[in-house]
């Protein structure tokens, strides 16, 4: 991104980015479950920053360490914070987004709640000069150096509420809980996915959405079979790899370095 033009605006660019950024490594690895549908990346938070990615997914729990579902990862809050702080030091020309998605289930009193709160709000702070605070989507030069961020389940200073961006801002396309889906009639489903991907990539959907940020999900899940799969991963990442336009961010299970400089790729063959 260092390399952009100062005066386009964040929302017209191609942004790889990830779900679940922080699933590559759980405490309580040899779970099962936690082998069979939580773990969404090989890459840890710092690998993929240095690949590329600019745009994260972070479940905070009530412990303060970064979850998927109700399995704590080994990464916390504080810990990614710091990595996003040092990043941005060493890369000032760089940015970033960041969902905050806050999932307060193991504390079950008030008091907790309060320490909870008081934390959160404390580890904000400290890093307060990270944050672009500004509710519009800004030309880069306003926001080198800094994150954009969105916020769920928690209120801090100016964040841009992730509920409040989808009426206005922001244009999501993240079907993903394909219930039906079972081994014989997977292709169906993994077709129809395909689908959705590709119409957020369309040129003349993209133009109809002008004002606003696409973002446009790559993953998908079932509880039946391991539909997070490096497999499955692949045939829907595919349909990105395939198109040459892309705008707005991207997210992935499992991207390649290959996939993530496309979509790098694609900020410099387009008119913006």
């Amino acid at each position: 991104m260092s390399l952009l033009n100062d005066e386009i605006n964040i929302r017209d660019l191609s942004i790889p980015g990830t779900h679940n950024s922080a699933s590559s490594k759980f405490i309580d690895n040899n779970n099962e479950e936690v082998q069979f549908r939580m773990i969404n990346q090989v890459w840890t938070i710092k690998e993929q920053l240095y690949c590329g990615i600019r745009y994260f997914d972070l479940r905070i729990g009530g412990n303060f360490m970064i979850y998927h579902s109700v399995y704590s990862t080994i990464f916390s809050f504080n810990d990614t914070m710091k990595i996003f702080d040092n990043f941005l030091k060493e890369n000032p020309n760089e940015f970033l987004f960041v969902r905050f998605q806050f999932y307060n289930f193991t504390c079950f009193n008030l008091n907790i709640h309060e320490c909870y709160v008081k934390y959160i709000k404390s580890v904000f702070d400290d890093n307060y000069h990270l944050f672009y605070l500004q509710k519009e989507f800004p030309e880069i030069k306003f926001i080198r150096g800094k994150i954009f961020p969105f916020i769920e389940y928690f209120k801090y200073q100016n964040f841009t509420d992730w509920h409040e961006a989808q009426k206005e801002k922001i244009y999501l396309q993240d079907i993903f809980d394909f219930k039906g889906m079972n081994s014989i009639n997977r292709p169906y489903y993994l077709t129809k996915k395909r689908e959705y991907i590709l119409h957020y990539l369309n040129t003349d959907f993209i133009d109809s959405k002008k004002e606003r940020l696409i973002i446009n999900h790559c993953s998908m899940k079932n509880k039946k079979i391991k539909a997070t799969s490096v497999f499955v991963s692949f045939i829907t990442n595919e349909v990105v790899y395939k198109n040459k336009k892309i705008r707005g961010i991207v997210v992935f299970d499992y991207p390649s370095e290959e996939l993530v400089k496309h979509v790098i790729n694609a900020n410099f063959h387009k008119d913006i």
